[in-house]
């Protein structure tokens, strides 16, 4: 796997009760809030991933390199989408909305060094300009700080399917140490609470379902760990 771009799953987004989102929680950044009462062990929203990318690639400059050309397909394919806008031609502008969501997701603080090394290749060797390193940092530190192992069917250390998901809803989700809900893939869901609906690869592989593990009233954040 080296990266596949879906932003139709955008509009995929599966909500079982009311929320709202939060800009702040203090030192927390974004997040949601329940509007509704919601009981143990209930879905509360289920989300397929807009960008997959390989994981598990080595070197880290291969890992990193491959996800910023991610990132430069799915702007080449926003120009193409604008350009027909412009042109009077139909488009949904899916491509566009995508990059909106990678664009808003926000990012861990410390740097791990083989991320700013591989920034700082792509920099002086794509642009040949060391100074675009920040840019590039910010784009790999959005995959790297919102990625969620993808529910594939594979082994966890398989290197050549081993992949992670984007997902632009989940990422809202603050941590917590005493969280209010678990994320688990929805197939598993479906197994443990014996609904037959979705307990497959292929009818629910990379879909994540985000569901409370304890009784949560309306105006509870929420949370996980």
């Amino acid at each position: 796997v080296s990266f596949c771009l879906m932003p139709q799953s955008l509009s995929m987004l599966q909500t079982f009760v009311r929320l709202s989102e939060e800009m702040t929680q203090g030192s927390c950044g974004r997040g949601l809030v329940l509007q509704e009462h919601v009981r143990a062990g209930d879905p509360i929203f289920a989300e397929p991933p807009f960008i997959v990318i390989g994981a598990l690639v080595l070197p880290h400059r291969t890992h990193h390199s491959e996800r910023w050309l991610a990132y430069s397909a799915l702007k080449n394919f926003v120009k193409e989408e604008l350009q027909q806008a412009h042109a009077g031609r139909h488009t949904t502008l899916e491509y566009t909305q995508a990059l909106q969501a990678f664009n808003d997701l926000g990012m861990a603080s410390h740097v791990p060094s083989h991320l700013r090394e591989t920034a700082e290749h792509i920099a002086s060797k794509m642009f040949g300009d060391p100074s675009k390193a920040g840019e590039v940092t910010d784009v790999l530190m959005k995959f790297h700080s919102n990625q969620f192992r993808l529910d594939n069917g594979s082994e966890p250390m398989d290197k050549e399917f081993a992949a992670s998901g984007v997902y632009k809803f989940i990422s809202r989700v603050n941590h917590s140490c005493a969280p209010s809900m678990a994320i688990v893939p929805a197939r598993v869901y479906a197994k443990q609470r014996g609904s037959g609906v979705g307990e497959s690869v292929e009818e629910s592989g990379g879909v994540l379902l985000a569901h409370a593990i304890r009784d949560l009233l309306p105006g509870e954040r929420l949370t996980f760990c």
